[in-house]
């Protein structure tokens, strides 16, 4: 079980190290990147048309000039549109409105605002992504007639207050109002960030013979955005975040190298002092000793061995690899095995209603590799056999179970084919 625990924590460790890794560097390639720039421009486009009342003096109908006189205008017609270039494709957030702007004053053109009534014509928003952008806010019919009756309802009721108050209309001519047609627009991008917002339109004096039109605001805008790879305080929680996943990979394979360092450093010890200790008992070999016809008996305990050696006057045959380390005394037809593996092993359960090859291998502490030099049977055929993938030949059979030194009905279930018909 405690294998299973380590094996686990080599797992977990090894992949949050990876995630670890692959993470951190996607983050410092999107976040901490080099200094790169961000063009952006803006348009905005104002069209008006002047309709006239039906007359003699302009017969050609709609007009653009800048001055018209009130007496022959019908209406007028101002129509909009914006759009929006950028140097790389981004999130880009807009929202836009068209109102009018009725402004009394007293005191002159630039005195103070005394009367002011808003009207909005027309507003959205939206988000697109993408390098363009264009806003058509459509076309908007102006009667100035209509404002201008609101600013006279304004001076026939400050002459009615003057009168009632006793106080005259003194000073009444001070009054002055204009028109406001305005556009707003406002955008926003993602993630470099750039926020724009244009006003502009038209603005008409009222109450005189003649109407003059006179654009104010910005027509358009340019914007260089500088974007020098910030991490801000999103891309710090992650990096934390990243850097926690990092420092627990670390710990975790750490731990288990230490573990099983000095797991296997302790073994590694005890054969060398078995070996050192009783020398002159210990013939010690480089190759696995071919046991297949010797019944293998294990023993739990290095001095049961010794004693069995030293009683029949036997030397004992130690055999060492970077797993384990064996000593082996044959007696007649008996091979006494007392090994010590460096490493705790895990073996694999299968169902022995098909094969008990596992419980064999567990009860001899073998592994299917030396099972297959023994046997002389392929590791795969074996890992079948013993999974119940693959029926065997007889030949294959007799020889795992002689290697295991049982009979083929011991390690295998044979049924008869007519049973199954």
């Amino acid at each position: 079980m405690k294998t299973i625990v380590q094996w686990w924590l080599v797992i977990v460790s090894g992949s949050a190290l990876v995630l670890a890794v692959v993470l951190g560097y996607i983050f410092i390639r999107n976040n901490a990147a080099d200094e790169s720039v961000m063009e952006a421009s803006g348009r905005n486009q104002l069209r008006f048309q002047v309709h006239y009342l039906p007359n003699p003096v302009f017969p050609n109908g709609p007009s653009s000039h800048l001055h018209f006189l009130r007496n022959f205008t019908d209406f007028i017609e101002v129509e909009n549109s914006f759009s929006v270039e950028l140097s790389e494709s981004l999130h880009i957030r807009y929202s836009y409105t068209a109102r009018t702007n009725l402004i009394v004053t007293y005191g002159g053109t630039a005195g103070s605002i005394v009367f002011e009534e808003e009207t909005i014509l027309n507003e959205g928003s939206g988000n697109t992504q993408g390098d363009r952008l264009s806003i058509p806010d459509g076309s908007y019919i102006i009667d100035l007639d209509i404002y201008m009756q609101v600013f006279e309802n304004f001076l026939y009721h400050h002459e009615q207050f003057m009168d009632a108050s006793g106080e005259g209309t003194t000073g009444f001519r001070n009054f002055n109002a204009a028109l406001h047609i305005e556009f707003i627009h406002t955008i926003e991008t993602r993630p470099t960030f750039m926020a724009q917002t244009i006003i502009n339109g038209y603005e008409i004096p009222l109450g005189q013979n003649v109407f003059t039109l006179t654009p104010f605001g910005a027509p358009g805008f340019t914007d260089t955005v500088v974007r020098v790879g910030t991490m801000g305080g999103v891309g710090i929680i992650r990096m934390i975040l990243v850097g926690g996943l990092f420092l627990f990979g670390v710990f975790g394979l750490t731990m288990s190298y230490f573990r099983l360092e000095k797991e296997t450093n302790t073994q590694r010890k005890q054969v060398n002092t078995i070996i050192k200790k009783y020398e002159p008992e210990i013939i010690k070999v480089n190759a696995p000793m071919h046991l297949e016809k010797y019944q293998r008996i294990r023993v739990g305990d290095f001095e049961e061995i010794l004693k069995l050696a030293v009683n029949l006057g036997k030397h004992i045959t130690c055999y060492k690899d970077n797993r384990k380390a064996s000593f082996t005394v044959i007696v007649d037809t008996m091979a006494y095995q007392y090994i010590i593996y460096y490493t705790r092993q895990e073996r694999v359960k299968t169902d022995d209603t098909v094969t008990k090859i596992s419980d064999y291998l567990a009860k001899y502490d073998m592994y299917r590799d030396e099972l297959s030099i023994i046997s002389d049977v392929s590791q795969e055929m074996i890992d079948h056999m013993e999974n119940g993938k693959f029926n065997p030949l007889l030949k294959q059979a007799y020889f795992v179970a002689k290697a295991l030194g049982v009979t083929i009905e011991e390690v295998f279930n044979l049924v008869d084919e007519q049973e199954n018909i």
